[in-house]
C-alpha cells in the first residue's frame, strides 16, 4: 500500500528521538551481552566490559553507521552543518559582514546586469510564437543606408504574390493633433492594417479590431487605444467603445483598447513605444502607383508553417524580380535589396554588444568577489586547524570535513545573495530610469520571478565555488601536522596554502587591471567624442515644436502666415535675439533624400540629409556660412528652387570644384546650389558627417512643412523662464496648434550621449567595485602573511635587524603580488579591448594611456593597501612573538 509505504518513509523524520532510543537500547544490549561472554570466559568486571567495547568497536562510528541507513539522514547532516555554519558566524561577526558585503557587491553587479539583459534580449515578446515572425524592408548597400521599411506599392506586391507567409501586415508611423475641447496636444500613432493584429498573434482587451473594409481611406475613421492612453484619458472607463476623439480636425471612433503588454515590433528604425493610438492603414490610389514616394511602410510577416527563413527569402527574391520587369523605371540600378529578418535582429545586433560587455565586467567584479571570499574563508580555516585536526582526529571523514566548509561558503553566498537582490533592484530601476530611450524593454527592466531564480542559482554556485579553495586545502588533513601548527600565531603555515592565497590575490588584480583597462578605454572615448564639434553653437538656444495638419492648414500661405507671425511675436520676448524656423533638428531628426546630379543617369541617385528651413536658420544655429548666401524673400515658390550644401556634399560630389550654381534633382525638382553651410553632425557627434542639401521652408511644399520647429537664440540665463512664455504665444496665435517638445540645444547634445555615458559609468562603477574588492583581498592576504611570520619577525627585530627593512620586505611581497596581476590584467586587457572596439571611438583600442593609468592606479593603491601590515610588521613585539611560541 502506498501510503503506508510513504508512513513509514517519513516515520524516522517525526520519531527521531524514539528511533534514537531504541537505537541506545539495542546497542546497550549487544554490550551487555558481549561483556557476559567475556565474563564466562573468566575475565573479571572490568577487564570484560573493557574487552566487549574493543570487540564491538566505536559506538559513536556505529551509531553513525545505524543512521546512514534510515531515510533523510542527509538532510540531518545538511541541518546540522546549517546550525553550525550559522554558530560559526554569530560568532565572528566582522569576518561575516565583510563577506557578506562582498558577495552582495558581486552578486549584485550580476543580477542586476541580467535584470537588463533579461528585459531586452530574452525577454519574449508578447505574440503569437514571436520565433517564426520577421521583419522585411530595402536596403542600399552600396550607398550605406536602408529604408525603415518599403514601398506602400511593393507591400501590396509582397502581400499578394508571396507564397511564404502564412500572413503579412504593415504599418507606418503617424501623429496626430488632437483638438477636442481641450487644449491641444501631439500624440504619437500607428496606422495599421488589420492583418496586422492576426500576423502577431494579439488581440484587443475590450471591443474590436480594425476590419478590411476600414482599410479604405473614406472608411478609416476609426481608432484603437493603447492602454496607458486609455487610462491617462479616460480614466480607465470601459464606456469609451464608440465614444469619438478629434484628430486632425476629423472624428474618429473608439472601437477597443488593446492590452497593456502589447508593443510594437522592432524594427531598423523602431516604434515609439508605445504608441497613444491606432488606425487604419488606408493607402490611397496614389500611394499604391509606381514609382513610389518614399518607403514608409513598415513590413512584419509570419512564416507559414514549414517554411525557413532561407526558402522566405529565396521567396522575396521571387517576388521583387517579377516587380523588376514589371517596373524597370524603377527596379533597375538603384543598388535596392529586400531584406528579410527575424523580428527584432536589428535592435537586437545593436544593443548587444554594450549589454555582453557590462556581462562580462560584472562577471569579474564576481570573479573578484569569490576570490576574495574565498581567502578570508582559507584564513578562517587556517585559524581553525586545531579544531579540524580534532574532528579529524576524532572520525570526522574528509567529506564530513568538505561538505562543512562548502556550506559554510554557501551560507554566506546566499546571504549575500538577498543583499545583493536588494542592490540589484536599486542598480535595475536606476538603470531603466536614466538608460537611453532607443533601447527596447529597458524602461520595463526589473528584477521578477526569473531574475529571482538567476540570483538563487548564482548564489548557490557561488558558494562551492567560494567553498572549493578551503575543502581542497584540507581534502587531506594531517591530523598531527595540524595540531603541531595550530598553536601558532598563523596557524597552517603551508607552502600550499601561501600559494593559492597568492594566486587569488594575483587573479583579482588582473581582474581589476582589465575592468580598470575597459572602463579608462571608455572614458577616453567620451572625452573624444566631447571634444568634437557639432557644427553648430547649442549654447544659448532654446527650442519648441508645433504642427501644421492640413485640415486645419490646407495651403501653404496660410502656414507661412502663421509661422511668420508666431516668429515675430517669440522675438519679443526677453532676451531673444533671433527666431528661425526649421523642419528638423540636428542630433534629434533625422530626414534622407534620394538626390541625382544634373546632367548624370536618373537611376544613379545617392542618399543625403534634407532640412527645410528659413533663411537665418544659419545664424540662429550658430552654423557657419562658408561661401554664397541663404536663403532669401527672393527665393519664393514662384521662383527657382534654392538649395544650400554642406562641406560634406560639396567635397563627394564637386571636389576641386565649386559647386555654387551646380543643380541637383530631387522628387521632380530642379534645385540650384546657392550656399555652401560648415558641416553639422546630424545623427550623433560620434558618427561621420553625410552630404546634407537644406530648403527653404517657404519655398518647398513636402510632407515635412506639416511640423515646424522654432528655433530661438538668447541669453543663456534667459532660456529657463522663455518656456511658458513660448507656449503662450503659439497658442495665442492659433489655440489649436499643439505646442511639445520645449527644450534646449544643450540638453539634446547631452541627450546624444545619453547612451555611451550611460555605458561609460556603469563599465566605471564595475572597475571601481573591482578595484576595492582587490585591494581589500590584498590587504588580507599580506596581514595573514605577517600574522603567519609573527615569531619570525620577532626573532630578526631581537637579533637587530631594521625595522625599515620589515616594511620594505613586506611592501615587495604586495607589490610583486600586483605587479604580476598588472601583467596578465594588462595581456587580457589587450585582447577585451580589442573585442569592445566598436563601443570606441577616436582612439585605439590599445591606448598606451588608458594601459598606462590603470596599472599605475593599481600599483598605487597596492602599496596604500600594503603600507598598513608592512607598519605592522615592523611594531611586532619580539618578547610577545617568542612566548606565542
Amino acid at each position: 500500500m502506498s501510503w503506508w509505504r510513504a508512513i513509514t518513509r517519513w516515520r524516522p523524520w517525526f520519531w527521531q528521538d524514539v528511533r534514537e532510543q531504541e537505537l541506545d537500547r539495542e546497542l546497550r544490549t549487544h554490550l551487555d551481552l558481549e561483556t557476559e561472554e567475556q565474563r564466562e570466559s573468566g575475565l573479571r568486571e572490568r577487564e570484560a566490559d573493557y574487552a566487549a567495547r574493543r570487540a564491538l568497536g566505536n559506538m559513536a562510528l556505529v551509531k553513525e553507521d545505524t543512521r546512514a541507513v534510515w531515510t533523510w539522514t542527509w538532510l540531518e547532516r545538511f541541518g546540522q552543518d546549517l546550525q553550525y555554519a550559522g554558530r560559526q558566524l554569530r560568532q565572528h561577526p566582522g569576518f561575516a559582514a565583510v563577506a557578506v558585503l562582498t558577495m552582495a557587491l558581486g552578486i549584485g553587479a550580476n543580477t542586476a546586469v541580467f535584470s537588463l539583459i533579461n528585459a531586452t534580449l530574452l525577454h519574449a515578446p508578447p505574440y503569437r510564437e514571436p520565433s517564426r515572425l520577421v521583419n522585411l524592408w530595402h536596403s542600399y548597400p552600396e550607398a550605406g543606408d536602408a529604408c525603415p521599411g518599403v514601398w506602400a506599392a511593393a507591400y501590396r506586391d509582397y502581400r499578394d504574390r508571396n507564397r511564404a507567409f502564412a500572413s503579412i501586415a504593415g504599418y507606418e508611423t503617424a501623429a496626430f493633433d488632437v483638438t477636442d475641447g481641450r487644449q491641444a496636444e501631439r500624440i504619437d500613432a500607428v496606422e495599421v492594417s488589420s492583418s496586422l493584429f492576426e500576423t502577431l498573434g494579439v488581440g484587443p482587451l475590450i471591443g474590436r479590431t480594425f476590419t478590411a473594409a476600414e482599410e479604405r481611406p473614406d472608411d478609416s475613421h476609426v481608432a484603437v487605444l493603447s492602454h496607458t492612453y486609455w487610462q491617462q484619458r479616460h480614466a480607465g472607463s470601459p464606456e469609451v467603445l464608440g465614444a469619438t476623439l478629434r484628430l486632425n480636425e476629423r472624428l474618429y471612433t473608439i472601437v477597443g483598447v488593446m492590452p497593456p503588454e502589447f508593443t510594437f515590433p522592432a524594427t531598423p528604425m523602431s516604434v515609439k513605444d508605445p504608441p497613444a493610438l491606432l488606425v487604419p492603414l488606408a493607402h490611397t490610389a496614389e500611394d499604391l502607383q509606381y514609382p513610389p514616394k518614399d518607403c514608409a511602410t513598415r513590413v512584419v510577416a509570419r512564416l507559414g508553417p514549414g517554411v525557413s527563413l532561407a526558402s522566405a527569402r529565396q521567396d522575396v527574391f521571387r517576388v521583387d524580380d517579377e516587380l523588376g520587369r514589371e517596373h524597370p523605371e524603377t527596379y533597375s540600378g538603384d543598388g535596392r535589396v529586400p531584406v528579410l529578418e527575424p523580428l527584432a535582429a536589428e535592435e537586437t545586433a545593436r544593443t548587444r554588444p554594450v549589454l555582453v560587455t557590462f556581462a562580462v565586467a560584472a562577471g569579474f567584479v564576481l570573479l573578484i568577489a569569490c576570490s576574495n571570499v574565498a581567502n578570508l574563508l582559507l584564513g578562517r580555516a587556517a585559524a581553525r586547524g586545531r579544531e579540524i585536526a580534532l574532528r579529524s582526529a576524532l572520525g570526522a571523514s574528509t567529506g564530513r570535513l568538505i561538505r562543512q566548509l562548502l556550506t559554510e561558503g554557501a551560507v554566506l553566498t546566499s546571504i549575500g545573495g538577498v543583499f545583493g537582490c536588494l542592490l540589484a533592484q536599486v542598480i535595475t530601476s536606476v538603470a531603466a530610469r536614466v538608460g537611453p530611450e532607443h533601447v527596447p524593454g529597458l524602461r520595463a527592466a526589473e528584477v521578477d520571478l526569473t531574475v529571482l531564480a538567476f540570483t538563487l542559482a548564482l548564489s548557490l554556485l557561488t558558494g562551492v565555488t567560494c567553498g572549493l579553495a578551503p575543502a581542497i586545502r584540507w581534502s587531506r588533513p594531517n591530523a598531527g601536522e595540524m595540531l603541531k601548527n595550530a598553536g601558532r600565531q598563523g596557524g597552517d603555515s603551508s607552502r600550499a596554502t601561501r600559494h593559492m592565497r597568492s594566486g587569488l590575490v594575483v587573479l583579482e588584480t588582473a581582474s581589476a587591471v582589465l575592468l580598470l583597462v575597459c572602463a579608462g578605454l571608455l572614458i577616453r572615448s567620451f572625452v573624444e567624442v566631447l571634444q568634437v564639434s557639432p557644427g553648430f553653437d547649442p549654447e544659448g538656444v532654446l527650442v519648441a515644436r508645433t504642427s501644421f495638419n492640413r485640415e486645419r492648414y490646407p495651403d501653404s500661405p496660410r502656414r507661412k502666415q502663421v509661422e511668420q507671425t508666431i516668429a515675430e511675436r517669440l522675438r519679443s520676448l526677453p532676451g531673444v535675439t533671433e527666431v528661425a524656423v526649421t523642419t528638423h533638428l540636428p542630433l534629434a531628426d533625422d530626414r534622407t533624400i534620394g538626390i541625382a546630379l544634373e546632367g548624370s543617369d536618373p537611376h544613379d541617385f545617392y542618399w543625403a540629409n534634407n532640412a527645410l528651413v528659413s533663411g537665418n536658420y544659419f545664424s540662429a544655429m550658430g552654423i557657419r556660412l562658408v561661401r554664397g548666401r541663404t536663403f532669401t524673400d527672393a527665393d519664393s515658390p514662384e521662383a527657382p528652387a534654392a538649395a544650400v550644401v554642406n562641406q560634406a556634399m560639396a567635397g563627394t560630389f564637386w571636389p576641386g570644384d565649386d559647386p555654387i550654381g551646380k543643380r541637383i534633382l530631387w522628387g521632380g525638382r530642379t534645385l540650384t546650389i546657392v550656399g555652401i553651410a560648415g558641416d553639422v553632425r546630424l545623427q550623433a557627434l560620434d558618427a561621420a558627417v553625410t552630404p546634407t542639401v537644406y530648403n527653404s521652408v517657404y519655398q518647398v511644399e513636402s510632407g515635412a512643412t506639416m511640423s515646424a520647429v522654432f528655433v530661438i537664440r538668447g541669453s543663456k540665463g534667459e532660456l529657463s523662464r522663455l518656456g511658458s512664455g513660448v507656449r503662450e504665444i503659439i497658442r495665442s496665435v492659433d489655440p489649436g496648434l499643439p505646442v511639445f517638445d520645449v527644450r534646449t540645444m544643450e540638453s539634446i547634445v547631452a541627450g546624444s550621449l545619453a547612451a555611451r555615458r550611460f555605458a561609460m559609468l556603469l563599465l566605471a562603477a564595475f572597475a571601481a567595485t573591482a578595484l576595492a574588492l582587490a585591494v581589500i583581498g590584498l590587504y588580507a592576504v599580506l596581514s595573514y602573511l605577517v600574522a603567519q611570520r609573527t615569531s619570525e619577525l620577532g626573532v630578526r627585530l631581537a637579533l637587530g635587524a631594521p625595522p625599515a627593512r620589515l616594511v620594505f620586505q613586506v611592501l615587495g611581497q604586495g607589490v610583486r603580488l600586483a605587479a604580476a596581476g598588472v601583467v596578465i590584467g594588462a595581456l587580457t586587457g589587450a585582447v577585451a579591448a580589442t573585442a569592445m572596439s566598436t563601443l570606441l571611438f577616436g582612439i585605439s583600442p590599445l591606448d598606451p594611456a588608458a594601459f598606462l593609468v590603470a596599472s599605475t592606479v593599481l600599483m598605487i593603491v597596492a602599496l596604500a593597501a600594503s603600507y598598513v601590515p608592512a607598519r605592522r610588521a615592523a611594531g611586532v613585539d619580539p618578547l610577545v612573538a617568542l612566548r606565542s611560541e
